[in-house]
């Protein structure tokens, strides 16, 4: 078993080359995630794997993930937007062999830590959007600087 385990995170198998979309919404049971931005009280993302497409979604309680099993056509962002969530395209890194910042492990968290996110600052969804708009900003301006 520890064989696997090391051999499903070795550096060796990493892809930061891998599509991923992160989900934004604002339906919520929970009294106090009403103190958030109406639209920005959770979210999660879904991740490009070979041959599916990954739903990792945090909740308060579990974390579900469902592989998605769809044809070369299917595009999450057009699916999830079908579903009044707001969807942003994000950006796989590589984070560096540290412990990740302490704080609560939130869905925030969770997507912060699938992506490589180690911006210790950004708790709520909706400053994790635009942390993602920012770096989408950020690409689009070097293509045009390289001319793509």
């Amino acid at each position: 078993m520890r064989e696997m385990a090391s051999s499903a995170t070795s550096e060796d198998s990493y892809k930061s080359d891998r599509r991923a979309y992160v989900a934004f919404g604002g339906q919520t049971e929970l009294p106090w995630l009403r103190l958030l931005k109406q639209g920005f009280r959770h979210c999660f993302l879904v991740l490009e794997a070979p041959g599916c497409w990954i739903l990792h979604e945090p909740l308060s309680h579990r974390t579900e993930i469902t592989v998605i099993q769809a044809g070369d056509g299917f595009e999450p962002a057009v699916w999830l937007r079908h579903f009044d969530y707001t969807v942003i395209p994000a950006t796989v890194s590589k984070p560096p062999r540290t412990a990740a910042p302490w704080g609560p492990f939130t869905c925030v968290e969770a997507v912060k830590r699938v992506l490589g996110v180690r911006d210790g600052f950004i708790l709520t969804p909706w400053r994790l959007h635009e942390f993602l708009r920012e770096q989408n900003e950020k690409i689009v301006d070097s293509s045009n600087e390289i001319g793509l």
